[in-house]
C-alpha cells in the first residue's frame, strides 16, 4: 500500500496544476481563450495508477494494456480499455481496484473531453473509498470532480466541493472570507509544521485557482502566497504559476475599472477575435502585470521540460502582448516548444493560443501577417483533434479558422495598398475570406451546439452574425445575433458565481453582440415587432448587468408589465445608445403602438454632452447657465422633442435606461424654457416590468429611520461628521410612526435586530455610502462598520421571518454613486433589489448637508398627503427647491432618483 500511494502523489502532483483565470480569458474578447486557458493548465500526467498485473486475460492486463495504449497516443482505445477493466473490478466485487481504475479512467475521459463522463466515475469511486474507510481516496476524488465541475462551467458546486475536501467550515464559496482561510489555516497542524503533503498542498492549489475563477482574487492570492511560503520543488512551480495567474487576473481587473472611468467607445469590430490593439496600462495594473510576470519567471526557473513550465512561458506571452513589451515577447516566443506536450487537448489549445499570439505580435509591431503560416498551424491543431475525437476541440480549432479569415478580410478592406502585393492562395478578396470564414464557422457551429457547448457555440454564433451582417444579410445575422443571446441567456445561472468585477468584464465583450443586434432590428422602417424586440434585447442586456452585481438570478415570473397596471405611466421611454445614433422607442399605454424616433450623433459628441453633467456635483464651481442648461437642452432634444408632441401633458414618464444613462438625472433635461420636471414626475428602472403594482398605503407608513450625526468610528478619516442628519431625523420622525437609531446605536447588529422585531413599510438610512457597478465598492456605513452589498442584503432580507411584505420605499440618504463610474446608478437598483423594496429615493451625487436634510423632511410631508405617490412626492419637492432661491441650483434637486415602483 505504501508504494501505491506514493505512486499516487506522483500522479495527482502531474495532473493538479491548477486553472488558469477567467477574467484574462474575458477581457482577450473570447469565452473560448477561457476554455484554451484551462486546458493549458490541466495536464494529464502519463503514468497511471499502478496496478500489478497478473495474466493477459484478467483486468490487471487490461490496465496495463491501456496504459501502453496511452502511450503510443491511441486515446480512444486506451480508454475502452480502462472501461472494460473497471467493470470486470466491478463485477468480482474488487472495489479498491476499481476505484482506482474508474479514477484514472476519469483522468483519461477528461482529456478527451468527456467531463460529464469523468464527473461519474469520480463520484462513484469516491463512494467506494467512503465504504472502504480510504479518507484519502475521498479526499482524490473531490479534487479531481472539481476539474470537472469547472470545466463544465458548474463552478460553485466545483468550489463547494473543494471546500469539503479540505474541511472548510463554510457551506459555499461566495461566504468564503480571507479571515475564514486564515483561521483553517492555522487549525491545520501539517500547515503550521510547514510539513504539508502533497495531496493537501494540491488541494489548497486547486482552490486557489477556484477562487480566482469565481473572482475572488484577493482569497486567491492569499491561499496561493501561504502555499507558496512552504511548497517544495517540484511542486512549488505549480504554485507559482497559479499565483502569477491570480496577479494577471487582479491587473486585468484594475484595468477594467479605469476603462470603467472612461466614455465608452463604440467600433464595429470591438470583439474580433483576432484583431489586437494595444492598450493604455494604469500604473496599479502595470504593478500587479509585474508580479505575475516575475511569478512566471521563477516557474520558468525550474526544470525547462515541464509541461507547466510550457504554460508558464505561453502565459507570460499573453502578459507581454497585453503589456506591449513587445522585444521580450519576440525573443519568448521564439524559445516555446510545445512539440513535447502530450498529444491531447493541451496540445491543441496550445497550439491555437500560440498562433493567435503570434498573429497578434505581428499585428502590434505593424508588420503583415504570416498568413500562410499562420493558417498551417490550425489546420495541425484541427488535425491533431480529429486524432483524439474530441469534437469540442475540433470545434475550437476550426471556429478560429473561420475567426482568422473573418480578420484576413477586414485586413484586405483596411490595406488595400499592401494586398495587391499578396502571393499566397489564400482568399485575395474580402467577401470571399467572408464566405471561407462563414463555412468554417458553420462547421464549427455544428461540431459545438449550443445546448451542449455554450461557451463554444455563443462565439461561433456571434462570429457568424458578423459575417452576415457585413455580406448584407440583415436577416441572417438577426437570427445568428439573437442565437448567440439565447445561448448566453441559458447558461447565465452557472455564470452568476463568477464575480460581479468578472462579469462585468465579460459583459464589455459581449455587449457588442447585443449593441449590433439593437442597429440592425432599429432600421428607418422597422416594424412594429422589431420594435418589440429591441426594447427586450435592450432590458435583457440591463438585467444580466443587475444579476451579474447581486450574482444570483432575478425571479421575473412574478413581475408585471407596467403598461398593464392599474395605474399605468403617461408614457414608458426607452433610450437606445447606438455608435452613430440615439434611439427612443416610446409606449403611450394609452396608445397600442410604439413610436421610435432617430436622431444621427456620433458617439463621441453623445459621450462629450454626459462629460459635461459630472458639472452637476458642484455648484460653486460651475454656473448654472453658461455650464448646464445648453447640455441639459441637448440631450433633451435628442430624447424627449421627438416625442413631446405625442406625449401627455402631465402625469409620470417611466425612463427605462440604457447603461450609458444610469447617471443621468432625467429631471434636469430643459426645453428651452422649462426642466422636465416643471411637467412630469419621474422614474427610473432597467426593465419594463415590475414585482408588484401596489402604492404605498397609509397603514404601512411607519418607519425604521437610522443615521449617523456624528464623525463615526467606521467614517475613514476623509469622510467628515453629517452634523445635520440629527435634524434630518428629528424632522421626519414628527411626520410618520416610526423606530429610530441615531448614532452609537446605529449598529448593525441593532438594525439587524429592528428589522427581525418589527414590519416597516419605509426604512431610511441616512448615513455615508458609495454605489458602484462593482460590489466591493456598494456599501453604507454603520457606526461600527462599513455594511457591504451582500450584508445589507441578509440584514434587510430578516423582515422576511416575521413579514411576507416587501419594503415599500428604502430611502438612502447622504450616499453617493462612484463619480467616474458611468455605470454606478446599477448599485442603487442592486441595493434595492437586495432589499426586496419596491422603489428605492437615493442621491447620484453626494449633496449639501444642510439641504439635504430639507429635501428629505419636505419629502415625507409630501408623501404623508392622502394618494400621493412617491414620484409625485418627489416632484413636488424639487420643485420647491426651484422655487426656492437658496437651493434652485441644479446641485441641490437633480440628485435624487426614484428606482422602482413610481405609485
Amino acid at each position: 500500500m505504501a508504494r501505491k500511494r506514493s505512486l499516487f502523489y506522483i500522479t495527482i502532483q502531474s495532473l493538479i496544476s491548477g486553472f488558469t483565470n477567467i477574467f484574462q480569458s474575458f477581457k482577450n474578447k473570447s469565452v473560448g481563450i477561457f476554455l484554451v486557458s484551462i486546458f493549458l493548465i490541466i495536464g494529464m500526467s502519463p503514468a497511471f495508477s499502478q496496478i500489478p498485473a497478473f495474466s493477459l486475460n484478467n483486468p490487471h492486463s487490461l490496465v496495463q494494456q491501456g496504459e501502453e495504449l496511452y502511450r503510443q497516443q491511441q486515446l480512444s482505445s486506451a480508454l475502452e480499455y480502462f472501461q472494460k477493466a473497471a467493470n470486470i473490478f466491478a463485477k468480482n466485487g474488487d472495489k479498491l481496484n476499481q476505484a482506482i481504475t474508474l479514477t484514472n479512467l476519469g483522468r483519461l475521459q477528461l482529456e478527451l473531453g468527456k467531463a460529464k463522463d469523468a464527473l461519474d466515475n469520480w463520484e462513484t469511486a469516491k463512494t467506494i473509498y467512503i465504504q472502504l474507510g480510504d479518507k484519502t481516496g475521498v479526499t482524490r476524488s473531490q479534487i479531481y470532480q472539481a476539474h470537472a465541475l469547472q470545466q463544465l462551467g458548474l463552478l460553485p458546486r466545483a468550489c463547494s466541493i473543494l471546500l469539503q475536501a479540505l474541511e472548510i467550515q463554510e457551506q459555499s464559496c461566495e461566504a468564503l472570507t480571507a479571515e475564514k482561510i486564515e483561521q483553517t489555516l492555522k487549525l491545520n497542524q501539517e500547515f503550521v509544521t510547514q510539513q504539508p503533503d502533497v495531496l493537501l498542498l494540491t488541494g489548497w492549489r486547486s482552490l486557489g485557482d477556484v477562487l480566482r475563477v469565481i473572482g475572488k482574487l484577493d482569497e486567491s492570492r492569499l491561499v496561493l502566497e501561504k502555499i507558496t511560503q512552504i511548497d517544495s520543488s517540484p511542486n512549488q512551480a505549480a504554485t507559482l504559476l497559479s499565483l502569477g495567474n491570480t496577479f494577471m487576473a487582479l491587473g486585468n481587473l484594475k484595468l477594467e475599472r479605469d476603462k470603467a472611468t472612461k466614455p465608452p467607445t463604440y467600433t464595429e469590430y470591438i470583439n474580433l477575435p483576432w484583431l489586437c490593439q494595444p492598450s493604455d496600462i494604469p500604473i496599479e495594473a502595470a504593478k500587479l502585470y509585474a508580479k505575475a510576470e516575475d511569478n512566471y519567471q521563477l516557474t520558468i526557473a525550474q526544470v525547462p521540460t515541464t509541461t507547466t513550465v510550457i504554460k508558464a512561458k505561453i502565459n507570460l506571452l499573453n502578459l507581454l502582448l497585453k503589456t506591449n513589451n513587445l522585444s521580450k515577447a519576440e525573443t519568448l516566443l521564439s524559445k516555446i516548444n510545445i512539440s513535447n506536450l502530450p498529444q491531447n487537448q493541451t496540445q491543441v489549445y496550445a497550439q491555437i493560443n500560440l498562433a493567435k499570439s503570434k498573429a497578434c505580435l505581428t499585428q502590434l509591431m505593424n508588420n503583415q501577417p504570416d498568413w500562410i503560416n499562420i493558417v498551417k498551424q490550425l489546420i495541425v491543431a484541427q488535425d491533431k483533434a480529429e486524432k483524439i475525437g474530441d469534437n469540442r476541440t475540433k470545434s475550437y480549432a476550426i471556429g478560429n479558422l473561420g475567426g482568422f479569415y473573418e480578420y484576413r478580410a477586414w485586413w484586405l478592406e483596411q490595406n488595400s495598398h499592401q494586398a495587391k502585393n499578396l502571393k499566397d492562395n489564400l482568399c485575395q478578396i474580402a467577401d470571399d475570406c467572408r464566405k471561407k470564414a462563414q463555412e468554417l464557422t458553420e462547421e464549427a457551429l455544428y461540431l459545438a451546439q449550443p445546448s451542449q457547448e455554450p461557451f463554444i457555440a455563443y462565439q461561433w454564433q456571434s462570429q457568424l452574425g458578423r459575417l452576415f451582417d457585413k455580406q448584407g444579410k440583415r436577416d441572417d445575422a438577426i437570427i445568428a445575433y439573437n442565437g448567440a443571446i439565447n445561448t448566453l441567456e441559458s447558461v447565465r445561472y452557472n455564470l452568476l458565481a463568477i464575480d460581479s468585477d468578472v462579469q462585468f468584464s465579460f459583459l464589455e465583450n459581449i455587449e457588442p453582440v447585443y449593441r449590433r443586434l439593437l442597429e440592425l432590428l432599429l432600421q428607418p422602417q422597422a416594424r412594429e415587432d422589431d420594435l418589440l424586440t429591441a426594447t427586450q434585447v435592450s432590458e435583457s442586456l440591463q438585467l444580466a448587468e443587475l444579476e451579474n452585481l447581486l450574482r444570483c438570478r432575478l425571479d421575473t415570473s412574478k413581475t408585471v408589465r407596467i403598461d398593464k397596471f392599474e395605474k399605468p405611466p403617461s408614457a414608458i421611454i426607452h433610450p437606445i445608445i447606438l455608435p452613430d445614433r440615439v434611439e427612443v422607442i416610446v409606449q403611450i399605454p394609452a396608445s397600442t403602438k410604439l413610436q421610435h424616433y432617430t436622431t444621427n450623433i456620433s458617439s463621441k459628441e453623445f459621450n462629450d454632452i454626459l462629460f459635461n453633467f459630472k458639472n452637476l456635483r458642484s455648484e460653486q464651481k460651475y454656473n448654472q447657465e453658461q455650464y448646464i442648461l445648453p447640455y441639459a437642452q441637448k440631450l433633451y432634444n435628442w430624447l424627449i422633442r421627438p416625442v413631446e408632441a405625442d406625449l401627455p401633458k402631465d402625469g409620470t414618464l417611466v425612463f427605462i435606461v440604457d447603461s450609458t444613462l444610469q447617471n443621468i438625472p432625467f429631471a434636469v433635461l430643459h426645453d428651452g424654457k422649462d426642466y422636465l420636471i416643471k411637467k412630469y414626475s419621474i422614474a427610473v428602472n432597467l426593465a419594463s416590468k415590475l414585482l408588484n403594482q401596489g402604492n404605498l398605503k397609509p397603514g404601512k407608513r411607519n418607519a425604521l429611520l437610522a443615521g449617523i450625526s456624528k464623525k463615526a468610528e467606521s467614517f475613514p478619516k476623509q469622510l467628515p461628521k453629517l452634523p445635520y442628519v440629527e435634524d434630518e431625523l428629528n424632522g421626519i420622525e414628527k411626520i410618520v410612526p416610526n423606530v429610530v437609531l441615531k448614532n452609537e446605536q446605529f449598529t448593525s447588529v441593532a438594525l439587524t435586530n429592528k428589522i427581525t422585531a418589527n414590519t416597516f413599510g419605509l426604512v431610511h438610512l441616512a448615513t455615508h455610502g458609495n454605489f458602484a457597478s462593482n460590489r466591493e465598492q456598494t456599501y453604507i456605513y454603520a457606526w461600527d462598520k462599513q455594511i457591504k452589498l451582500d450584508e445589507l442584503d441578509k440584514i434587510l432580507r430578516n423582515r422576511g421571518e416575521t413579514s411576507s411584505q416587501p419594503i415599500e420605499l428604502l430611502v438612502l440618504s447622504a450616499c453617493e454613486t462612484a463619480a467616474g463610474d458611468r455605470r454606478a446608478a446599477l448599485g442603487i437598483a442592486g441595493v434595492a433589489l437586495k432589499a426586496e423594496a419596491r422603489s428605492t429615493v437615493a442621491s447620484l451625487w453626494k449633496v449639501n448637508d444642510s439641504s439635504t436634510a430639507e429635501f428629505m423632511k419636505l419629502f415625507y410631508k409630501e408623501l404623508s398627503k392622502p394618494n400621493m405617490t412617491k414620484a409625485e412626492a418627489l416632484r413636488n419637492v424639487q420643485i420647491h427647491f426651484l422655487d426656492n432661491s437658496n437651493y434652485q441650483h441644479p446641485y441641490y434637486w437633480t440628485p435624487f432618483i426614484l428606482v422602482g415602483n413610481w405609485l
